[in-house]
C-alpha cells in the first residue's frame, strides 16, 4: 500500500523522497537507486561460521536460504547461507537486495498541509 510520511520530518523518510520535490497531486516518475544508496554492496568478507550443532533440532538450512536473527531491540538482521558443511554453516549478514541498483516507480497520491 502507498507509504505516508512528513518530508523533511526524520528517520521514516523513505530513501527516495528527494524524487518527490517538484512533482503534483497524481504524477508518477520512475526513478533509480544506486548499490550505495539502496542496500549497499554485497560483502562476501564479512561471513560468520557457525557449528553446525548450534542449530536447534533438525533445521532443514539450505543453500542460499535467509535466516533472520532478532536483537534484544528488536532489530531483525539478515544472514544468508553461503556454504554448508557436516560441521558447519557459513552465513552473510546481508539484505537479499544488497549489490543491486534498484528501479522504484513513485505515484504522488496526495500532498496534505500538516500546520
Amino acid at each position: 500500500g502507498p507509504v505516508e510520511f512528513i518530508l523533511g520530518g526524520g528517520s521514516n523518510v523513505p530513501p527516495f523522497a528527494n524524487e518527490l520535490i517538484g512533482m503534483r497531486d497524481g504524477e508518477s516518475k520512475i526513478t533509480k537507486m544506486s548499490v550505495d544508496e539502496a542496500y549497499g554492496r554485497y560483502m562476501q568478507e564479512e561471513s560468520v561460521e557457525l557449528d553446525r550443532s548450534s542449530f536447534l533440532g533438525d533445521i532443514a538450512i539450505k543453500q542460499d536460504q535467509l535466516l533472520f536473527h532478532t536483537l534484544p531491540d528488536g532489530t531483525s538482521i539478515p544472514f544468508e547461507v553461503v556454504e554448508i558443511t557436516k560441521s558447519m554453516v557459513k552465513l552473510m549478514p546481508t539484505h537479499p537486495l544488497a549489490g543491486r541498483e534498484l528501479q522504484f516507480e513513485i505515484q504522488l497520491l496526495e500532498i496534505v498541509d500538516i500546520d
